[in-house]
């Protein structure tokens, strides 16, 4: 099976900052069961300008795990590639970093309290004074 035979989940529009005639465009297609293995495969792909499209797998014991998977790797090929790209007139992609880490619920608990309490002190920081 071809990602041209796969259906769409998600796709996103990126416009590129020196460029704004210019389009990256990111389709995610449904995560599907790998008959060889059992494992979740997501495909995805760009499409840089001047019409190049790259296509990516990535694998999960499940679904949502290869699909977690996808948009994760789908950033950083998108970060990585060295074009300024806008989405929704904002810098950036609009997929933000899945912290990943192999040290078990406990740690996760104290990483997510941490966030929480950065951005809830962000938050305070913009309110009028």
């Amino acid at each position: 099976m071809t990602a041209n035979d796969r259906q769409i989940l998600a796709q996103r529009q990126l416009t590129d900052a020196v460029d704004p005639n210019s389009t990256v465009v990111l389709t995610l297609f449904l995560p599907i069961v790998d008959s060889r293995s059992s494992d979740w495969i997501t495909t995805f792909s760009i499409e840089w300008p001047k019409e190049q499209v790259d296509t990516y797998e990535t694998m999960g014991i499940d679904a949502l795990q290869s699909l977690s998977l996808a948009i994760e790797r789908a950033r950083v090929v998108l970060v990585e590639s060295g074009l300024e790209l806008l989405w929704h007139g904002e810098v950036g992609t609009g997929i933000y970093k899945t912290v990943v880490h192999p040290f078990g619920a406990g740690f996760d608990k104290q990483l997510q309290a941490s966030i929480d309490e950065s951005v809830a002190a962000y938050a305070d920081s913009l309110k009028p004074r």
